[in-house]
Parts: structure tokens; C-alpha cells; sequence
């Protein structure tokens, strides 16, 4: 292979523990691949002696693969994860029983992990505070570190985890079960408890390489020390700039702090950056210079494309949305890019409704990856055929959907019953129902009928949308049904997003048209398509193009996150997919969850200050002055753009004989500084609609003591 300096001589090294700072775009994959072969061709080690460990399935995979490609006629080292390695070692260990598990162990999944838990939790009621998702992950955080510090983090734990822990774990032994953890747990026991044994693996595997060592928990840190005790050949890569995993576990330290498990540590830097242009990276260095958990490194690029990131300011999200929908068209007419070589990167899963419709507006075929389209998701599709059912009644498939979510008495039979006599007599289902004939019996047909009446007389008021959707949810009893599922919050989320789309419906029929293009899943295999997903999801992967909406305080960086420098990694990881160009964008005023939020600059837009080119959108420049205001206190300096086709949310039209424009921004001596987002009434009725820092404000005009803010 054509190695650069840094490269050939991380490669070449052996002989002393190794750590490999592996920069984003680096190359990291084919140095770890070359240390490995030139470990087996300098026959220090045969190909079955090297152990390498990763994290997900599909790392391991790739670099079996690219080893069999070098060597296809040679045995293959060891290439799996953390977990994988760990099922082999308790399968084939003697001493398993001595912890109260034999080797015929079922490993439960996640969802029976929730049963088994939501069990538990109704057994322990008054003691009960979270939902059992958040009781599995605190569980979890315990047993990723050695047993005998288990008592003392579960001294510190609530009380709902206290009172759930040990019968949890004692009810796993009864079913001979492990969940994922107990698999690293029960391992390190077994290496920390018999040294004979740890003797055998030392001497199977004669050298360890672990990929992507800053995501290790506590736990695998101690395994991998473990496993390299006894001849300290050893090599873990990895890179402190990217650990955005520890809600889940992951210390950065046992990186950083790798030196102090062995008194000979040497370290080797890839800083060579392959990827991304000198300008996105500038960009990135400077922004990760911030965080104080990190050693000194710099990625250096190879070429330049002579642009900076850019940093679009929107007005909401729907101009945020129209933005990254319309600029991909643009680059893709005038580059000849494909939609495969765009990404959009957000940082929670409820950015998604948006981009969704803009993408599906402008006809840009696109994948949501690693979750469910927010279309897609149960209970907005349960929502959408209590919508349908408003529009028409008579559509068989979600008519079904609406009667049988949640369940009512009347069951999937008995309705599909009735659709095949509608069918049979060539009646709508209406008229089925209220056919002498219908084959429903009296105390199914009366439900059914209840729902239909109560459908046509909500279908003729004069009620909005939203609140005619509100009435249906009460009629149903729908919050009560989707708080019996474990994540009941979550889906109740999604609900209120769907609201918040509600408010600017006024079209029920194009709504449904629309939203039917979201129904249907594509059943193709064209991969040609926009790829849009989580931060956390896109690390190790790369676009030509990248979009970060939601770039913006209290989003980017995370206002419920309890570590900056890590909402700054992963502002890092995003800003470093990409290969051409990255936009960062950020909306003012955003609708989430049913709430409008305004938010300020992101922090760390102002830590980047001088590597973007900041652009404000015309809306933003006549609506958001509050907004303008914050960026020139912070030096942040901008262009104006209009994006072509998008119509103000609110127009700058002067109010007559009141002195004061929509969009100005006015002082109140207790509010402080405001905008004016409407006016309503005349003469001495006339009422300002303000948005100061401190929420929402109605006021009277004749009475308001308002100035002009220059």
C-alpha cells in the first residue's frame, strides 16, 4: 500500500503497547489492515494469534473482508466485537455455572429486556419514577463497570433502581438469560477470577489490536487490559475528537489515560486528512481546539475547494427545510452530483418532519436511516387514518385502521366481516352499516356506528383541523392507549409534531394527498437517494455534501446534554462527513413538539468565527431583529440571500397611524427588547402581538409603553 510517513510508521512499529490517534479521514481502516499484515508476513505472529476487536458487526466485516482480499489461501486472525468475542469465551468456559448460568444461556434482546423489566416495575409501583427504557439504560451504566464496584453505584442510584436491580438479575439467573452486558460482565469475571484461564488466552492471542478505543466502556477497558497483561502487545486506535457515546458508556479517558495501564506506552498520530477540504477542516480544528478533554492534534488537508462552510441563517424550519431541499437541486444541476453524494445530519429525530416534506415537495428521492419515517411511525399513522376517515369514511383499509387502533370491543374479524359484505353488496361502508343485513353483531354494530355518527357530525363543524383531530384522540381515549407502550413519551412527541403541522393545514384533502407519498415505502433498490440521519449515526461514514440543520443554541449544543465537550465532538464528527461542502444551518423561530422556540447562535458558530461564510436569508433580516442584533454583538459578520419562491411568513407592511412596522423590534422599560409579530383591531382596540426573550406578550397599543429600538 501507498503509505504516507505518518501511516508507514504506525505500521511499522512492534514491540512496546501502541496507541494510534486517529484522525477523521485518515486512513485508519487500511493502517490497522497493514499493521495486521505485516505482522503475519514478518512472522512475529501467525494470522490466528492476532486478536481485533471493534464495535459493530459491520467494522468487523469490513476488515475481514479486506484481509481475505490480501490473503485469501491464509488462516484469518480473530475479527469480531466486543460481544461477539465475549459469547465465545462464556460458551466455552468450564467455570460459567459458578455465577449461576450453564452454557445453554439465552442472551434476551432489548424488547424482552422491557417486558422482563415493565414486570418488575409494576412489583415495585411506589417505588417507580421513569420509564422502563430510562430504568435499563441506568441498569446498564452500573454493570458496564467491575462487580465489586456495583454496591457502591447502586448506594448512589435512585431508589426506583435500587429497588429493581438485584431481583432484575436474579430473575435473569432463573431463565439461565443474560442481557448484552452480562456478556462483557460475566467475561471479565472469568479472566479476573482465574488466572489459568487468562494465562490460555494469553497465550492463544499473542497480539490485540481494538478499533475505535474512545468509545470503550469501563468494563471493555478492563477486559482489553486484561487480555494484554501478560505480554503487553497491544495496539488500540482510536480518536478523543470523536467519542459522542457516553450516554451510553463510553470514556474518553480510557484513551486519553492508556498510558497509565503500561509504563511504555508509545503513541503515533494519523493527521493526514484524505476527506474533506483544507477549509471544512480549518473549520473543525478550530472548533475542537476548544474542548480541554483532548491532547494536541491537527488534520491536515490535501486539497482546497476555495470555499468556507457556510453557516445559513433561516427564519423557521420550513425555510430551513426549503433550503437544503433547493440547494440540492441547484448542486445537482450545475456539479452533476447525485442524491447519493448529499446527506442531512440533525441532532434529534423530530428535525425530521420538515425535511421530509421539503424533500418529498421538490421530488428529491430520499432514505431515512437508522429510524422510521416520521410518516411511518404507528401512532402518526393511526393518527392520519382518523384524518382519512374525516375526508371519507368509505375507504376500506383506513376505515379498518381508525376502528381497530385503539381496540374498542370490536375486533379485526368481525370488521373485515363487514368490508367484504360492503363488498359483496356493492355498498359503501356506511351503508353497510346501516344495512338490515349488516353481518356485524348488536354490540359490535353499535360501536361501530357510534364512531361513524360521531365522525360526520365533527366532519360538518366549523372546528380547525388540529382541534377536530384533538376530539377524535378524546373520543378514542388514544393518550390512554399510547401511554400503555414503554415508549409512550417518544410517541407522544411525534403526536404533537404532527399537531404542530396541523396548525398550518388548511387543505385536508392536498394534506392526505401529500402525506400518502410518505405511506408508501419505495420497494425498489435504487440507493440513489438522499440520506437523511442522525449525527450519532452517520460516524464513519462520508458525503460529498453535507447538510446540519438545527445549528443553533439549545439544539446544537443539546440545551438537556450534561457534557459541552461532547455536544462539541459531535458537532465535530458531523462537520467532518463532510468532503466538498458543509452547510450549516439554523432557524430562528423553530416549531417543535407543539412549541415555538427562538433561539440564539450556537455557540459554537461563534468558536468557528472567520472559517464560515455566515449568510441570514431576507426573512430573517426583516422579521428576526432581535436575532441581528446578538450576531453583530458577537462580531458574527453576514450576507443577506433570498431564497427564490419562499413567501415571508410575516410581510413588513407599515401599520397606520400606529408608528411601528410588523417586524420591528421595540423596547418595553420591563419586557426589554422585542419584535412585533401582529397587529389586530382598530382606533383604541388596537392590540400588539410582541415576542420578547420572555415569552409571547398581547398588548394594548394605547396603553403599551413601547419605543422603536434603533
Amino acid at each position: 500500500m501507498n503509505l504516507n510517513q505518518q501511516q508507514e510508521s504506525a505500521v511499522q512499529f512492534y514491540g512496546q503497547p501502541q496507541v494510534i490517534i486517529a484522525g477523521a479521514g485518515t486512513g485508519k481502516t487500511t493502517v490497522m489492515i497493514e499493521k495486521i499484515n505485516g505482522l503475519i508476513q514478518t512472522a512475529k505472529h501467525d494470522p490466528e494469534s492476532i486478536l481485533a476487536l471493534t464495535f459493530t458487526n459491520k467494522a468487523a466485516n469490513e476488515m475481514r473482508e479486506r484481509f481475505q482480499r490480501l490473503h485469501s489461501s491464509i488462516q484469518t486472525p480473530w475479527f469480531g466485537t466486543f460481544h461477539s468475542f465475549c459469547l465465545q469465551l462464556l460458551k466455552k468456559s468450564p467455570v460459567l455455572n459458578e455465577f449461576g448460568i450453564n452454557s445453554n444461556f439465552t442472551i434476551i434482546d432489548s424488547s424482552q429486556q422491557k417486558e422482563l423489566i415493565s414486570e418488575l416495575m409494576k412489583q415495585h409501583p411506589s417505588s417507580m419514577s421513569r420509564k422502563p427504557k430510562d430504568v435499563i439504560s441506568k441498569i446498564s451504566r452500573i454493570k458496564q463497570s467491575p462487580r465489586h464496584n456495583h454496591s457502591e453505584l447502586l448506594s448512589q442510584s435512585a431508589s426506583d433502581i435500587k429497588a429493581i436491580f438485584n431481583p432484575y438479575n436474579q430473575k435473569l439467573k432463573q431463565l439461565n438469560c443474560l442481557d448484552f452486558d452480562d456478556l462483557l460482565l460475566f467475561s471479565y469475571d472469568i479472566l479476573a477470577l482465574h488466572p489459568d484461564i487468562l494465562a490460555e488466552y494469553h497465550r492463544r492471542f499473542e497480539f490485540i489490536i481494538v478499533d475505535e478505543y474512545q468509545d470503550t466502556n469501563q468494563i471493555q477497558n478492563d477486559i482489553t487490559l486484561l487480555l494484554a497483561k501478560g505480554h503487553q502487545r497491544i495496539c488500540v486506535v482510536g480518536d478523543f475528537d470523536q467519542t459522542i457515546y457516553g450516554w451510553r458508556g463510553a470514556r474518553v479517558e480510557n484513551l486519553l489515560e492508556f498510558n497509565q495501564a503500561f509504563s511504555n506506552v508509545v503513541v503515533h498520530k494519523l493527521e493526514t486528512n484524505y476527506r474533506s477540504s483544507t477549509e471544512i477542516l480549518d473549520a473543525s480544528n478550530q472548533l475542537i481546539a476548544f474542548n480541554a478533554n483532548r491532547e494536541s492534534k491537527q488534520l491536515i488537508g490535501q486539497r482546497s475547494s476555495g470555499n468556507k462552510p457556510q453557516h445559513i441563517v433561516c427564519f423557521n424550519e420550513r425555510e430551513e427545510a426549503a433550503f437544503i431541499a433547493k440547494t440540492i437541486k441547484e448542486l445537482q444541476e450545475k456539479h452533476q452530483y447525485k442524491y447519493s453524494d448529499f446527506s442531512i445530519l440533525y441532532r434529534t429525530n423530530q428535525q425530521s418532519r420538515a425535511i421530509e416534506e421539503a424533500l418529498v415537495y421538490h421530488n428529491i428521492p430520499h432514505q431515512i436511516v437508522g429510524t422510521t419515517g416520521f410518516y411511518q411511525r404507528v401512532e402518526v399513522k393511526h393518527a392520519i387514518a382518523y384524518l382519512q376517515c374525516l375526508r371519507n369514511i368509505n375507504q376500506p383499509v383506513w376505515f379498518e385502521r381508525a376502528i381497530l387502533n385503539p381496540a374498542r370491543g370490536v375486533g379485526k374479524v368481525s370488521i373485515q366481516g363487514l368490508i367484504d359484505f360492503s363488498i359483496h353488496e356493492q355498498l359503501t361502508i356506511e351503508e353497510a352499516i346501516f344495512h338490515s343485513e349488516c353481518p356485524l353483531k348488536p354490540r359490535y354494530l353499535s360501536i361501530v356506528q357510534s364512531f361513524l355518527t360521531f365522525i360526520n357530525e365533527l366532519k360538518a363543524s366549523s372546528m380547525s383541523l388540529e382541534k377536530k383531530l384533538d376530539e377524535i384522540f378524546n373520543f378514542v381515549q388514544f393518550n390512554a392507549f399510547i401511554r400503555k407502550f414503554d415508549n409512550y413519551m417518544d410517541r407522544l412527541d411525534n403526536i404533537k409534531e404532527l399537531m404542530s403541522k396541523l396548525k398550518e393545514v388548511s387543505d385536508l384533502d392536498a394534506f392526505l394527498d401529500e402525506i400518502t407519498l410518505f405511506q408508501g415505502g419505495d420497494s425498489d433498490d435504487d440507493l440513489n437517494k438522499v440520506s437523511c440521519l442522525t449525527i450519532h449515526l452517520a460516524k464513519g461514514l462520508e458525503f460529498p455534501i453535507v447538510f446540519i440543520p438545527g445549528f443553533e443554541k439549545d439544539l446544537m449544543p443539546l440545551r438537556s446534554s450534561e457534557s459541552i465537550e461532547e455536544e462539541r465532538r459531535l458537532a465535530y464528527v458531523g462537520i467532518t462527513r463532510g468532503k466538498h461542502q458543509v452547510y450549516l444551518l439554523s432557524a430562528y423561530k423553530r416549531l417543535l413538539m407543539g412549541e415555538d422556540w427562538y433561539h440564539d447562535p450556537s455557540l459554537f458558530i461563534q468558536e468557528m468565527n472567520g472559517c464560515l461564510d455566515i449568510r441570514i436569508t431576507n426573512q430573517v433580516n426583516v422579521m428576526a431583529k432581535p436575532l441581528l442584533y446578538k450576531l453583530n454583538d458577537l462580531g458574527l459578520t453576514y450576507d443577506v440571500i433570498h431564497i427564490q419562491g419562499e413567501k415571508p411568513t410575516l410581510q413588513a407592511t407599515h401599520v397606520a397611524g400606529m408608528g411601528f412596522n410588523l417586524g420591528d423590534v421595540v423596547y418595553h422599560p420591563n419586557l426589554g427588547t422585542g419584535t412585533i409579530e401582529s397587529v389586530s383591531g382598530e382606533g383604541d382596540g388596537r392590540m400588539y402581538d410582541v415576542q420578547f426573550s420572555v415569552g409571547r406578550k398581547k398588548l394594548m397599543a394605547k396603553f403599551a409603553p413601547l419605543q422603536l429600538k434603533a
